[in-house]
């Protein structure tokens, strides 16, 4: 009875943005505000597998790097806990990431939203 030849394969998907927004604050009491964003961003989608094939051979691949600009739109909330400091918390989603992955270098993934999440802690002079 022979063994099945086993593939062994990492792939990492790796994402930059550079984006502009609008936003907006609304207070609720003295302490806390709640905030809304949209805007542009432009998006760097980036692909590698690494790892050994069935034949227990070395394997790697890079697609190419996907740039797109599309929106973003995000909600958050910030707390006052002091009167020079606040921690605010986001999430940011960015729309239609990537391109369709067609095993080829020219395709790397295809995302219709990545959401990121942010807690921030906010020092005001």
């Amino acid at each position: 009875h022979d063994a099945l030849p086993i593939s062994t394969l990492a792939g990492d998907y790796g994402l930059t943005d550079v984006n502009a927004t609008l936003v907006a604050s609304l207070p609720v009491g003295e302490r806390f505000e709640l905030l809304a964003r949209a805007g542009i961003s432009d998006t760097r989608l980036s692909y590698d597998e690494r790892g050994f094939d069935i034949n227990n051979q070395p394997y790697a691949f890079h697609a190419r790097n996907r740039n797109n600009t599309g929106a973003i739109a995000g909600i958050g909330a910030a707390w006052h806990f002091a009167p020079h400091f606040a921690l605010r918390l986001d999430l940011e989603r960015n729309f239609d990431i990537g391109k369709t992955f067609a095993l080829n270098v020219t395709g790397n993934g295809h995302f219709d939203h990545v959401d990121a999440y942010t807690l921030n802690l906010i020092w005001k002079p």
